[in-house]
């Protein structure tokens, strides 16, 4: 929910500064064996930290795939990114208290929007050539990946 009397989320004062790869893994017991079709499971998982003083938002991207066929061993990778957001006008989309502390759902739904569209490509590219070459995340929105209703 908007902040009371903040408006619109203004886009030209959001930079995404930088993505940073934290770990990448690929395990695969048998790579000698035929690489069959397998149904994908997957997990994102999102922390978030925020540094008012500098205006520097940082959302830390884990995210775990593994087949899940019967009786096959099991594949599985992940990849942890780190994507850092400056937004000039931070303290307009803060609200805390003595024991809360509340990002805006504008800016939080932008810069989830915005990294989880880029941590789906960079798995196209990070997987290629391995059983997930062809996995790619779904199409989701935001508020639903940082998990509020």
């Amino acid at each position: 929910m908007p902040m009371p009397g903040k408006g619109d989320l203004d886009v030209s004062k959001i930079h995404y500064l930088y993505i940073r790869d934290i770990s990448f893994n690929y395990s695969r017991p048998n790579a000698h064996s035929p690489q069959e079709e397998q149904p994908i499971q997957f997990r994102v998982s999102i922390e978030k930290n925020i540094s008012e003083e500098n205006r520097i938002v940082i959302l830390q991207f884990n995210v775990q795939l593994k087949t899940s066929g019967q009786n096959k061993e099991e594949v599985t990778g992940s990849h942890v990114s780190e994507h850092e957001f400056k937004v000039e006008n931070l303290e307009d989309f803060i609200k805390k208290g003595d024991d809360f502390f509340e990002v805006d759902d504008q800016l939080d739904n932008m810069l989830t929007g915005l990294a989880y569209s880029t941590v789906r490509g960079i798995l196209l590219q990070k997987f290629r050539g391995t059983l997930f070459s062809d996995f790619l995340l779904p199409v989701a929105k935001p508020v639903d990946l940082i998990g509020r209703n």
